[in-house]
C-alpha cells in the first residue's frame, strides 16, 4: 500500500507540479486569470467582502477545475 511516509516532502510537491503543468488546460482558466489576481490584490477591501468576491469567481470555474481546486486547498489546510 502506497503511503506519504514513503517520499519526501519535495518528492509529492514535485509530483503535484508535473501533474499541473501537464493538465491540458490550467485549473484557473485564462480567462478568470485576471479577475483572480485582482481580487486577491484588493488589500483594500475588508475581509468579508474579499472572500465574497473570490468565491464568486471560484464560482465561476468549470466543475472539474473547481474540483480539483478544492482538492488541492483542502490537502494544503489539514
Amino acid at each position: 500500500m502506497l503511503t506519504l511516509d514513503d517520499y519526501s516532502v519535495n518528492e509529492v510537491t514535485g509530483t503535484l507540479k508535473k501533474y499541473l503543468r501537464e493538465l491540458p488546460e490550467p485549473v484557473i482558466p485564462s480567462n478568470l486569470y485576471q479577475r483572480f489576481i485582482d481580487v486577491s490584490r484588493k488589500w483594500i477591501l475588508d475581509h468579508e467582502t474579499k472572500l465574497i468576491s473570490m468565491k464568486s469567481v471560484i464560482q465561476q470555474l468549470p466543475k472539474v477545475n473547481y474540483d480539483t481546486l478544492k482538492r488541492i486547498i483542502g490537502h494544503f489546510t489539514k
